[in-house]
């Protein structure tokens, strides 16, 4: 269901908006909240810590910017925003610069491969 979410967002993007106000109006949609919901995972996560010291177990995670620094998150489903945003950035690009199709689609397996490759590590 979520490959059909991400299809659907980037068939609708318009690229009527000049991109900075594009990316900011993404910035404002998807990475204030996922910052906004992560920053309360974390702080509920060492609160819980307080109470059971034992919890600590369950994660690897050492801090705040571990989303931004390795795969290990407090808040796992929030994984989405993020990664939307940045499709989103990528499909804008590939749909204001590239004017053919088939082009358009070239690049677009490419990113996917590539992040499926960069993904396998």
């Amino acid at each position: 269901m979520v490959p059909a979410f991400f299809f659907v967002s980037g068939y609708f993007i318009s690229t009527k908006y000049d991109f900075k106000t594009f990316l900011k109006k993404k910035f404002t949609s998807l990475i204030i909240p996922f910052i906004f919901w992560y920053a309360i995972s974390y702080l509920l996560f060492y609160l819980l810590k307080l109470c059971f010291p034992n919890i600590e177990s369950l994660t690897v995670a050492k801090g705040l910017l571990d989303c931004f620094t390795s795969k290990i998150w407090f808040n796992g489903p929030l994984w989405f925003l993020p990664s939307l945003f940045v499709c989103s950035l990528l499909i804008y690009l590939s749909n204001r610069y590239i004017s053919k199709e088939y082009c358009r689609s070239l690049s677009t397996l490419a990113v996917g491969i590539l992040g499926y490759i960069c993904g396998c590590n």
